[in-house]
């Protein structure tokens, strides 16, 4: 739809700054008079708005900064905890290797109390200490029928299968 505009003989200035319309009108002074005035308002809204736009650029960098630093203390948490999680799954490795070795004490022990301790026991202990050493986070003994088991959740991947053990 075009819109016809008719004259009204009234001159009209108008000025968009930021969100406000600012308007002059011819009336009882005429444009040409009131130009001082005109330039000096625009001045004044141009200054406040550099002022204003100054004061956000500088809110949104200290914004940035905290974000920066929330992210840092994050990132610090973060790290902290995946520590944490290891030293935890250390400890939990090792109260079982304590207690697989406390478990084949008590079985040697039972054996030599009962003078049963045969060349076969003798052998699977021995297996049994080896295995337990490879098992114990404090001693981490190499065992090349154990590699690429993972010691966390007992488990082996061959040729692209997950095998569980237990």
């Amino acid at each position: 739809m075009v819109k016809n505009y008719v004259p009204s003989g009234i001159l009209v200035f108008s000025v968009r700054i930021s969100y406000h319309n600012i308007e002059w009108t011819d009336g009882r002074l005429p444009l040409e008079k009131q130009l001082s005035k005109i330039v000096a308002k625009i001045e004044i809204k141009g200054a406040e708005e550099k002022e204003m736009h100054l004061r956000w650029e500088k809110e949104r960098e200290i914004q940035a900064e905290q974000d920066r630093i929330k992210k840092a203390k994050e990132q610090e948490i973060e790290n902290e905890l995946v520590k944490f999680k290891l030293l935890k799954k250390e400890a939990e490795l090792w109260r079982e290797a304590s207690e697989i070795r406390a478990y084949l004490g008590s079985i040697e022990e039972k054996a030599i109390k009962e003078q049963n301790l045969t060349d076969e026991l003798k052998d699977w202990l021995k297996w049994a200490h080896k295995k337990v050493d490879w098992y114990d986070p404090n001693i981490e003994a190499k065992d090349p029928l154990m590699e690429g088991v993972d010691k966390e959740n007992l488990t082996f991947k061959k040729s692209g299968y997950l095998l569980t053990l237990f």
